[in-house]
């Protein structure tokens, strides 16, 4: 179980409402200086960005978290993404998260 009262990192995947097929690894942080954060991992290969900026401001995400099972996030605002563009790389992005 997770204390919301203290500082807890856990990873999982998550989606959009609307695609539910397209699953994201990410990790969910709560502390409380910061709230909820979110990062999701993607996968580049051959350098095509193409998937980058995986979830422009969404209203909704859902995902499913280990210590907590299926969640809903609300109020997810990116923060922007971060990637090395090579041959094969990982694209990241961070999202402040308004409520869960």
């Amino acid at each position: 179980m997770i204390n919301f009262g203290q500082t807890c990192n856990t990873s999982g995947y998550f989606w959009r409402p609307d695609l539910p097929a397209e699953k994201h690894i990410g990790t969910l942080d709560f502390s409380t200086q910061n709230g909820i954060q979110l990062t999701l991992m993607e996968y580049v290969s051959n350098g095509c960005i193409s998937k980058c900026a995986l979830f422009p401001d969404h209203l909704c995400l859902y995902g499913y978290v280990l210590g907590l099972g299926y969640i809903t996030l609300c109020g997810c605002h990116s923060q922007g993404g971060i990637s090395d563009i090579s041959i094969d790389s990982y694209y990241s992005e961070l999202f402040f998260v308004d409520c869960m």
